[in-house]
């Protein structure tokens, strides 16, 4: 059996523009999926997922097209992708079965990327201190992201200033962090949560957290695909999400990848 762990992630700056080919401040968290893999005598494969509900489900490599293309196996297209590619690489003739366990720290569909192999996209000096909140509220990125490119396609000369600015806010916020600027990196995420307000993917729920956030912190803003799942701020203001209806999630950014458990 081999286990294996990867970190969630935060979006600091610039989500949904990166659809578009622009940078974005990504840092790793100290939130992790654990991942278990065992070798079985046939070619199936079993997948177990409790934070999915999903126990015990078995099903062949031949399969995996088909179930790509149902609706309510969404939550494990990524499985598939990756099944698909251990096939590739080490040769279908070659190749047997796995019995998968999966257990997460993550809140699925939160915005902290629990479904993705995940790694930091930025390493710090000196680590900020954030808080995350999360709302509670599911959201569907792919719905989410094909409305922000309907947007696009309706307003595109509009939509080209916002990516111009969403790449400077990234590049501002850079700066920001290697020069420990914290108030001034806390404004750029003001903004930054203000455009993505503008283009459609905040929610109300949302806006109360990262509104009541800002009472305590320089900055706050949605984090992911947003209509939902979780919104950060700088610093500590945990009592002031709380008081506002959302769940406090306790991490902080590091600078830890994948790694093989022991």
């Amino acid at each position: 059996m081999t286990k294996t762990s990867a970190p969630g992630k935060v979006i600091l700056l610039g989500e949904h523009a990166a659809v578009y080919g622009n940078p974005v401040l990504v840092a790793a968290v100290d939130l992790r999926t654990h991942v278990s893999a065992e070798k079985r005598e046939d070619n199936n494969f079993i997948i177990n997922a409790h934070d999915l509900n999903i126990t015990g489900f078995e099903f062949n490599f031949n399969e995996i097209p088909v179930l790509k293309k149902k609706n309510e196996f969404k939550n494990l297209r990524l499985i598939f992708d990756a099944v698909e590619k251990i096939y590739d690489y080490i040769n279908k003739k070659k190749a047997r079965g796995l019995e998968i366990s999966i257990k997460s720290e993550i809140p699925v569909a939160s915005g902290l990327g629990s479904s993705a192999s995940l790694s930091s996209a930025l390493v710090l000096a000196e680590y900020p201190g954030i808080t995350i909140g999360n709302t509670g509220v599911v959201s569907d990125t792919g719905i989410v992201v094909s409305d922000v490119m309907k947007l696009k396609e309706k307003f595109p000369e509009v939509f080209a200033h916002l990516l111009v600015i969403f790449r400077e806010l990234v590049d501002e916020g850079q700066v920001a962090l290697e020069n420990g600027e914290m108030e001034r990196f806390g404004e750029l995420m003001n903004i930054n949560h203000g455009l993505l307000s503008a283009i459609g993917v905040s929610s109300g729920e949302l806006e109360k957290l990262v509104w009541a956030a800002r009472k305590s912190s320089a900055g706050a803003k949605l984090c992911g695909a947003g209509r939902g799942g979780i919104m950060l701020a700088l610093g500590d203001a945990a009592d002031d999400i709380r008081n506002a209806g959302g769940d406090v999630i306790k991490t902080k950014i590091c600078d830890e990848g994948v790694r093989v458990e022991e």
